[in-house]
């Protein structure tokens, strides 16, 4: 059996999204803890985009650590918006998830749904330190249908995925 530890560690330890220095850095601390199977992510664009820059490099550093990078999830809520221009620049972004997950040697790949297009009302849980105490609140548009959102959702993973497919080859 082989024991993973999720990207939950990272984003705990220091902040959501954390920086490029603390994706290093963890990776390092999870080695010496014993783990040689690791779950990195790509969270929002931004963050996304930095690890892309720098996936040769986060390759470099899990071989010369001896640590396996198992599976990759490239967190792109736009890749799920309700404008298709914005699924479309979504698709982009998640196209080069992909490459990370393949620089990095990915059994796996995790497509992140987000969540519903809802506004938070106060603290967000995706700015800063992670915080499992404190309680939201959103606000969802009263012309919101859940099933509407969701054959939209699954209608687009469906067609995100053949996409890649064709992009990539057999995923």
């Amino acid at each position: 059996m082989k024991m993973a530890m999720a990207y939950l560690y990272t984003i705990t330890r220091y902040g959501y999204p954390p920086q490029e220095d603390d994706d290093i850095d963890a990776m390092k601390r999870l080695c010496g803890m014993g783990f040689r199977n690791l779950e990195l992510e790509g969270l929002f664009r931004e963050h996304l985009l930095s690890v892309w820059r720098n996936r040769k490099q986060r390759r470099q550093l899990a071989d010369d650590l001896g640590v396996h990078i198992h599976n990759f999830c490239p967190v792109v809520p736009e890749c799920f918006h309700m404008d298709p221009k914005v699924r479309t620049e979504g698709f982009d972004l998640f196209r080069r998830g992909v490459e990370c997950a393949v620089e990095f040697g990915c059994e796996t790949l995790h497509i992140a749904t987000f969540h519903p297009p809802v506004r938070f009302k106060g603290a967000s849980p995706y700015a800063g330190q992670m915080n499992f105490a404190t309680r939201y609140e959103v606000e969802v548009d009263p012309a919101f249908r859940f099933a509407d959102y969701w054959q939209r959702v699954t209608d687009h993973r469906a067609a995100l995925m053949k996409r890649l497919s064709a992009y990539h080859g057999s995923l």
